[in-house]
């Protein structure tokens, strides 16, 4: 028989107010989105559990603008991560290849 695990506090709610909630699941309370870019950190939390969240990091994984120097390793990470954990959440949103 397998065994269920329990949903964590995350899981059980889908609503966040800080990108450090999910830094906390993730294994860390420090966000170095927060840090480095609060603008961003902000635009994720308002999306989390939408369609829209999907868009967006959609848009910062990918640029046409040449000018782009990307995210330090440390933030690109996070957010990759942070879009892994929206995925497992909320698996609806997930693009169709």
């Amino acid at each position: 028989m397998e065994e269920i695990n329990p949903q964590t506090e995350l899981e059980k709610t889908h609503n966040i107010t800080a990108i450090s909630e999910i830094r906390k699941e993730l294994g860390s309370a420090v966000s170095a989105t927060d840090v480095w870019f609060p603008h961003i950190s902000k635009h994720i939390v308002i999306t989390w559990g939408h369609q829209s969240f999907k868009d967006y990091t959609k848009t910062l994984f990918s640029t046409t603008r040449n000018n782009r120097q990307g995210f330090p390793s440390e933030v690109l990470i996070e957010l990759m991560d942070i879009d892994t954990l929206h995925d497992k959440l909320f698996p609806q949103f997930i693009p169709l290849v």
